[in-house]
Formats: structure tokens, sequence, C-alpha cells
């Protein structure tokens, strides 16, 4: 939950940074962080997930393993942010094209360091289900992170290099408060053999983890190498609204995994997941057609007693890609849930060769579609590589576990959709025209398929 929490209260700075940041600087931001998202993979080599994977099971030694785990975590990150910074000139070219970012560059390996350093007690937080403890010293790092943007980029006026500086700040204050924990559970029982083990269960999440970040990234770097600044900034702050707007497919893969797992072997299992399925689509088909109607009116929302908007004015022409951002969410959530039989017969293989398939995919679609439409091809990249996913997906795991999935009402659920979406997209419409229109399309779109199903019975199947 502090996770979603952290993603929402991401966004809510997203006014202030929009309002405030011209896009060619926020462009800046955008390139550096994309940069982050896969260097903080290196900053921990998978030692977290293994931690997490061997530290429960009963018939390893606790003590030796969080002993190696805490040398490990502590060695890594220093060792990783030592190589960044020395080179930090060189590192700032190649992520902005730029030698003039270095400080920028020196505040991003500074939190990184201290973001991984207060990840071990976090972790040992996550082992021992202490969730409170997890949460509490999130929502410490989220609560200063938004407190410090708001005085050092609104009030100070400090631009980009605000929104760095609040960052280190955070990450070194919750990092500080880790430290009498960590005290209380010092231990250097460290154990090379079992490093090895672990490091040999964590290490091969490395490539899937880079693939998935660089399926959501690269992007940005193929918009300043065709385009320009001003569109990696517009592409990158509105791409966040429409991460917003798909918060419910993340949220559902993390609960769906679980909820699979404890009712696979009750009857008519399979029957269930299939009803589900329906309803899961018909929500995202609904979703999809609010945002597509009124995400115009959406954005420019006015923030009380400022004169910002819920996005700045220099960034509205980016928000007719937020529908097709969560197009490519939706097909994700599809995917998500199609992988059901791979979680129930512990068969995962394909999982990696779907992941290179859709950055692959994703890459060649950058090539075409960028440089001739911008960030509008970049969106729609995106959204075909996210497609690709349940695509292929589908065949795999119906062999592994079939589940009855009602095809045909999936397909009218999908034609509905593309034919409701047509009155937005053919004619100018006004406010009190688009919400009649969205409240028969969802009038017409919903009735005939929850009239006859009983949505309270499904979950007692």
């Amino acid at each position: 939950m502090s996770d979603v929490i952290g993603r929402v209260v991401n966004f809510l700075l997203s006014p202030l940074y929009t309002n405030i940041i011209v896009p060619q600087d926020y462009a800046i931001f955008i390139l550096i962080y994309s940069y982050v998202a896969i260097a903080q993979l290196f900053f921990v080599c998978g030692i977290d997930a293994a931690f997490l994977r061997f530290y429960p099971d009963k018939n390893e030694d606790k003590n030796k393993i969080w002993g190696t785990t805490l040398v490990a975590s502590a060695i890594i990150p220093i060792f990783a942010g030592s190589v960044l910074w020395i080179f930090r000139e060189q590192v700032g070219f190649l992520v902005t094209g730029s030698t003039n970012h270095t400080n920028l560059i020196s505040l991003t390996v500074g939190f990184l360091v201290f973001d991984s350093l207060g990840l071990i007690i976090l972790n040992k937080f996550r082992g021992e289900e202490k969730a409170l403890s997890y949460s509490s010293f999130k929502l410490i790092n989220v609560f200063l992170t938004v407190v410090l943007n708001i005085v050092l980029v609104y009030f100070m006026k400090m631009g980009i290099e605000g929104i760095f500086l609040a960052n280190f700040i955070a990450s070194f204050i919750v990092f500080l408060l880790t430290i009498p924990v960590l005290l209380k559970n010092l231990s250097f029982d460290f154990s090379l053999e079992k490093f090895k083990e672990m490091m040999t269960y964590g290490l091969p999440y490395l490539p899937s983890s880079i693939s998935v970040v660089l399926l959501d990234t690269i992007d940005r770097y193929f918009l300043m190498y065709y385009r320009s600044e001003s569109e990696v900034g517009i592409y990158g702050a509105v791409y966040k609204y429409g991460l917003l707007s798909a918060l419910f497919v993340i949220a559902f893969k993390r609960s769906w995994k679980p909820f699979v797992i404890a009712r696979y072997e009750q009857p008519n299992s399979g029957k269930m997941f299939s009803e589900i399925f329906t309803f899961f689509s018909l929500f995202l088909a609904s979703l999809f057609l609010f945002v597509l109607y009124f995400v115009g009116e959406i954005v420019k929302i006015p923030i009380p007693f400022t004169n910002g908007f819920l996005l700045g004015k220099e960034y509205w022409e980016g928000s007719k890609i937020i529908p097709i951002v969560l197009l490519g969410y939706i097909s994700f959530g599809f995917y998500s849930y199609l992988i059901a039989g791979m979680y129930i017969t512990k068969n995962s293989k394909g999982l990696l060769s779907i992941t290179f398939l859709s950055l692959f995919v994703n890459i060649i679609a950058n090539f075409l579609l960028i440089p001739k439409f911008g960030y509008v091809g970049a969106a729609w990249s995106t959204f075909i590589a996210y497609l690709i996913q349940p695509i292929v997906t589908y065949p795999i795991t119906q062999k592994f576990y079939p589940i009855p999935y009602d095809l045909k009402t999936f397909a009218k659920i999908i034609s509905l959709t593309a034919l409701f979406s047509l009155p937005i997209l053919v004619f100018e419409l006004n406010l009190w025209q688009k919400i009649g229109c969205f409240l028969a399309t969802e009038t017409f779109l919903l009735y005939p398929f929850l009239k006859d199903r009983n949505l309270k019975g499904l979950f007692r199947t």
C-alpha cells in the first residue's frame, strides 16, 4: 500500500513541477530519472529479492542470511556509488547529452546510495512481516519528499535542482532514522558460500527487471535524439497522468497472484476466474472511456489558491496521449491476469522471453514512429509493446492451466468500447455533450453484461 501511496504522491507533485518548470528543463529531470530507474537495480543486484526468498525459509540459518545480506547490502551500493561519482561528468553527458548537469548527477548518486542503505532495514521488516514498521518508514520518506519539494521548488524557486536536493535530503534523513534499528540488529556473520547462493538466485532477476524498466523509459532517449528536449519534457510529464489512471491495474496485479493461488483448487475455480475476467474487462473499458472523454477537462482543473492547473499550460498539448498510455497499462493488466496459469503451475520460464519480445517490439516501434510523430509515436509504441504481452501469453498459459474465458463476450466489450469512442474522436463536443454521451455509452456497455450476473455470488464459487 505504501508503494501505491508513493506513486500517488509522485503524481501529486506533477502539478507543482509542470506549473513552475518549463518542458526543456523538465526533460533533464525525466532523462536522469529514467537512468535512476536502471541504476538502482545495480545498487542492490538482486540481493533484496534473495533475502526475501531465503530469510523466511525455516530451513535457513536466519543469522547467517541476515549477516550476509547486511554486509553485501552495505558494500554493493557504496562501491556502485563511488564508481558513478568518480565518472559523474561522463555519466551526465551520457544521460543528458551535456556536461552541465554534473551537480544533479552527484545528488542522484547520493540519494541512490542512501536509499539502498536504508533498504537494508526495510527488507528486514518485510522479511519479518512487520508491515507497519515498513510502511511507516516509506511514508516518512514520502512526507519528507513532498514537504521538501514544496519548500525548494515552489517557495525557493530552485527548479529541477530543488527536486534532486529534496530527494537527497529525504533519503539521507530516512537513512539516519534506520541507523538505531540497524545498530540493534548489527551482525557480521558473513558467509561467502551463502552469498554466492543468494546471488545465484538474485542476479537472474536483473535482465528481466532491466527489460521492464527499459520498456517504460527508453522512448525518452529516442525522443531526445530524434526530436527535442521540449517533447521529452511534455511526454515525461503527461505520461505520469496516464500512469495514475492505471493505478487500479497496478494494485490489481499485486493482489491477483495471492488470490489465484489461494483459490485455484476450489471446485469450478476456472469458471470463477473467467467471470472475474469479464468484470475486469468491463471495468477497464469504463475507465478508458472516462479518461478518453474527460481528459481535456481534468488536466485543466485549477489548483485552489494558485494560478496553476492540474497540468501546467505548457504541457496541455500532450494530454491527448494520456488515453493511449492508459491503453498500454490496460494491456499490461490483461497480461497480469492471464499469467495466472504460470503462477499455479510454477512454470515461469516463458516470462523473460515475453518481456524481451515486448522490449524488442518497443525499440522497433520507437525507431519507426518517433521521428515522424514525436511523443504521440512514443505513446503508441509503448501501447503496441504492452499489447504484445497478452497476445503471446494467452496460448502459452492455456496449455499450462486452461481457463474457459468467455472470448465472445470479451470481443463484444472491445468492439463496443471502440464504437463508443467514436463520438469524442470524430466530433467536437462540449462538456454537457460529453457527459451525456459518456452516460449513454456506460449504460449500453454495462447493462447487457451485468443484468444476468451475480457479482456477490461470484467470489463464493
